[in-house]
């Protein structure tokens, strides 16, 4: 395999512990409205899921004549409150690992689905967004994950080649989206395990961001 180059990493659930409040959320607001809602069925469903297309994501699983555009505004009510109460934390070893990179000169890209200005919102509190010089978010024109596109911009970013770079992912669609571009892809298991849905996509599986220096060191 191919030296790394860039380390493309996506955000929710990867870098910053966000999808187990967007769970939370999610299944708060179904109990508001008078019925349950599985935190796994949201998982499966909506994760890693482009902006565009999470209401319809939503709305797959809400009972027939729920509005789920209103339902998915009422869950960005909670985790907006929840957010301003509790903070969004780093997941474990993601700020050490962008400064390990940028030590080693190995660029670091951001890869996610959320719109730029929030995406500064959450990684800047962190102090990871300047740690991140290369940027994919969800408000350019590119085809969603698991499409190749985004992977693809942001190794042309980077001015790597694809099979130059290592995708970190937690989702399906986002190993699929690595693995099309023609990335080598590592999986870091969050609100979902890993299991052998995900292993066409995966060349490695990280139990967390710790565990990615010692693999590319390794080599």
């Amino acid at each position: 395999m191919r030296n790394i180059r860039a380390v493309l990493f996506d955000m929710d659930g990867l870098l910053l512990d966000t999808e187990r409040m967007n769970i939370a959320c999610a299944c708060e607001t179904a109990r508001e409205w008078g019925f349950s809602l599985s935190g796994e069925a949201v998982a499966r469903r909506v994760m890693g899921v482009s902006r565009a297309e999470v209401v319809a994501a939503y709305q797959s699983l809400l009972p027939p004549g729920t509005d789920g555009a209103a339902f998915y505004r009422r869950k960005n009510e909670l985790f907006a409150l929840r957010k301003q109460q509790q903070g969004v934390l780093p997941m474990k070893g993601a700020v050490e690992l962008l400064r390990w990179l940028h030590n080693r000169h190995i660029a670091c890209v951001l890869v996610t689905a959320t719109a730029g200005e929030m995406a500064r919102q959450y990684l800047s509190a962190q102090g990871m967004w300047p740690l991140l010089p290369y940027r994919v978010t969800g408000d350019m024109p590119l085809r969603s994950k698991p499409h190749p596109d985004p992977y693809l911009h942001g190794a042309a970013l980077a001015g790597a080649a694809p099979g130059e770079c290592l995708v970190l992912e937690d989702s399906l669609n986002g190993i699929r989206s690595g693995r099309a571009a023609g990335c080598q892809v590592g999986m870091v298991p969050d609100t979902l395990p890993y299991d052998e849905s995900c292993a066409p996509y995966c060349d490695v599986v990280f139990q967390d961001l710790t565990q990615v220096p010692g693999w590319i060191l390794n080599r």
